[in-house]
């Protein structure tokens, strides 16, 4: 029995920090998501919950605090900026993004155009900067994330409140540090403290 245990330890233990070495110490915006979804996938029950994850990446956090309106208005709005920390939410897919005409290869903006496939599961998100491609098309239909429809009023959109993502708050110039906050809360309204290199 202690042999059995001392395996599984090993077993567990090089498992771990295989997926650690993988890890990008630092590069753009594709290899800090990639960083986000090697943990994901590796480290939260969340993966097992869905096949299609929606990213979201916000390349300087902002806290956010409740401001007052008027005597019945409330309203979040950005405070404290951390310009040493970049963020990566991923949560299951919130639907089906509806469009109504064809959105041309090559545009900006209109459908996710950035995508990894990791263990039959999709993780997508917008990238203004990046082109649609046709392979970002045919793998969105492949896992039913989009559909064409003749008009908006044909769409019906479902969003759960309660639904939990991940959050992951890196540091700027070292992606290898990091902390994940699970929550309903939307990134960016519980920063963690994180020591970054200065």
């Amino acid at each position: 029995m202690r042999l059995l245990i001392i395996l599984w330890t090993l077993v567990t233990l090089t498992g771990y920090s295989g997926w650690k070495q993988l890890l990008a110490g630092e590069g753009n915006e594709y290899d800090l998501i990639n960083n986000a979804i090697l943990d994901f996938s590796n480290t939260e029950r969340l993966f097992k919950q869905d096949s299609t994850f929606y990213v979201m990446f916000i390349d300087t956090m902002y806290s956010m605090k409740l401001e007052r309106v008027d005597d019945r208005t409330l309203k979040w709005i950005p405070d404290k900026k951390y310009e040493d920390i970049i963020g990566v939410s991923i949560m299951g897919s919130i639907g089906k993004i509806y469009y109504i005409e064809a959105n041309e290869i090559g545009s900006l903006g209109n459908l996710p155009s950035r995508y990894i496939e990791k263990n039959n599961k999709l993780y997508y998100w917008y990238d203004d900067d990046y082109p649609l491609t046709q392979d970002a098309v045919d793998v969105l239909k492949k896992y039913n994330v989009i559909e064409k429809i003749e008009s908006i009023a044909m769409a019906e959109f479902i969003i759960d409140d309660g639904k939990k993502g991940a959050s992951y708050y890196f540091c700027r110039d070292d992606f290898s540090k990091y902390k994940k906050v699970v929550s309903a809360v939307a990134i960016g309204y519980d920063i963690p403290k994180l020591h970054c290199p200065e």
